[in-house]
């Protein structure tokens, strides 16, 4: 199963040792959330970003027999 970290790259160097960031301030914890945004770093280039990926897709498909 392929989660969001496997798909995040960093907008900067576009390499993808990334790993999220802690919330905040005012805008990360209250006014990012509602729009799905999350702090995410770059390991290489040691910038930060603000992505709409998670570190873990939490969606999973069931498979039901018939």
């Amino acid at each position: 199963m392929a989660t969001a970290m496997d798909r995040v790259r960093c907008k900067h160097c576009g390499n993808a040792r990334v790993f999220r960031l802690f919330r905040h301030g005012f805008l990360q914890s209250t006014i990012y959330p509602l729009f799905g945004y999350y702090p995410w770093k770059c390991k290489a280039c040691k910038e930060s970003m603000m992505l709409r990926s998670r570190k873990r897709s939490r969606s999973k498909k069931k498979e039901y027999a018939k």
